[in-house]
């Protein structure tokens, strides 16, 4: 079996190429290392396609071969999107839409992922699936119109496609050296040069964080169950508020001189988001979340590694 991997060097991208590795199935990658770093994956094998999603020759080239296909390659970030709005619509909706036709004429079934911001604030409770979608940011909303071509040609083709909702993953190789970089990798990297974490507003923004390692585990067993190409959307996030808060509180554990300041709110953040488990909880009975803390440690242990 052959996977093939859009967005394979990023943070989540790589964390699925490693334990398919390990798994024994063969890795390709298309990748245009605009944030991807090719140490992520060093010591395995794995084929390598560079270049972009938006490249029709590079596309097909990545998909030759293929078995089935994770689309994780993005424009991320919310505050960025609002800086390079163009950019976001034409990575995150337009070469999503060249990925999914490409599956979709080689019939190669095909999981994208997506984001629990294209909720918006338009609930203010755990957000299920069938919920208005209400998205605030560029980032969102390029989301959400990707969301919709999958649904189109789900109903027109019936695509063997399912969209993936994350919420706010965090854990090893995310990357915290740039200025769009997510909280709590750059909290982390913060606590260990001795700076103070930057808070923006008062702290009690609470988010559904999701351990990078429990993702992958539910990335991967879409390869083996078939029938949840019988959905077409799954949330995947478990539950739990966490406000930004306590992931202070959880650092100071490791981190006992550690500071923090508090900045104005930033144009489109959501101050919660969480997901309502009912569907997750009914196709993955099983499963056990990592606890945070633990989970929170081992990303410390990580960045202190590296």
């Amino acid at each position: 079996m052959r996977v093939g991997i859009t967005g394979g060097l990023g943070f989540i991208g790589s964390n699925l190429a490693l334990r398919l590795h390990k798994s024994g199935i063969e890795v390709s990658i298309l990748d245009d290392f605009s944030t991807g770093l090719v140490d992520n994956l060093n010591g395995i094998n794995y084929k390598l396609v560079q270049g972009s999603i938006l490249d029709d020759k590079k596309v097909s080239e990545f998909f030759k071969d293929l078995d089935f296909v994770f689309h994780l390659a993005a424009r991320g970030s919310v505050p960025r999107s609002f800086e390079f709005q163009k950019l976001t619509y034409d990575v995150n909706t337009t070469g999503s839409v060249t990925i999914m036709e490409e599956a979709r004429t080689r019939a190669i079934p095909i999981v994208l992922i997506s984001s629990s911001s294209v909720f918006g604030s338009a609930n203010v409770g755990a957000r299920a699936e069938s919920d208005l979608k209400s998205p605030i940011s560029p980032y969102a909303v390029s989301k959400l119109a990707m969301e919709m071509a999958v649904q189109v040609n789900r109903l027109n083709y019936s695509q063997n496609a399912l969209v993936v909702r994350l919420f706010n993953v965090f854990g090893p190789l995310q990357r915290s050296d740039h200025d769009y970089a997510a909280v709590i990798p750059k909290w982390i990297s913060a606590a260990i040069h001795g700076k103070p974490l930057a808070i923006f507003g008062d702290g009690t923004q609470s988010r559904d964080f999701t351990f990078v390692n429990d993702v992958v585990e539910i990335l991967i067993s879409c390869l083996h169950r078939p029938e949840l190409f019988s959905i077409s959307e799954l949330n995947v996030g478990f539950g739990r508020p966490i406000e930004l808060n306590e992931i202070v509180r959880i650092l100071k554990k490791d981190f006992k001189s550690l500071e923090t300041k508090h900045l104005p709110s930033r144009v489109g953040d959501i101050s919660r988001s969480l997901n309502d488990t009912k569907l997750f909880q009914k196709l993955f009975t099983d499963f056990q979340a990592t606890p945070i803390e633990h989970a929170i440690a081992k990303t410390v242990e990580w960045f202190v590694r590296r």
